[in-house]
This record gives C-alpha cells, structure tokens and sequence, in this order.
C-alpha cells in the first residue's frame, strides 16, 4: 500500500483543490451575486460527493493492516 500523504497543503486539508473550488464559488457569489454563482455551486455538489466517498475509502483502507 502506498502511505497517505500528510505534508504541506494536505496536512490541513484532504482534497485542497476542492477546497479552492469552494473558495472559488464563495468568492462568485460575493463578487457577482448569488444568482451567478449558484451554477457554480451545483457542478461543485457531485465533486462534493465524491470527496466524501473518499474519505470513507481511503479511512477504511487506512485501518487495514
């Protein structure tokens, strides 16, 4: 198995470009309105998905010896 990554960006966060997808929506709304900014945020929900099924695969693969 290969070890999880724990240094520079990922030692705060998982999945640091989803993040900035967040960040980047947050910062569309704020700058063009919500009404902009909500196709934004309905692409970022499947990726959202995704981020969490991951987490639980790579938590579950993590615990086996």
């Amino acid at each position: 198995t290969v070890p999880l990554t724990s240094a520079g960006p990922y030692r705060y966060v998982a999945h640091p470009s989803e993040l900035g997808l967040v960040l980047g929506a947050c910062g569309l709304a704020v700058a063009c309105g919500v009404t902009v900014a909500l196709p934004a945020v309905l692409v970022g929900l499947p990726s959202a998905f995704r981020v969490g099924v991951e987490a639980r695969a790579l938590s579950a693969g993590a615990a086996a010896p």
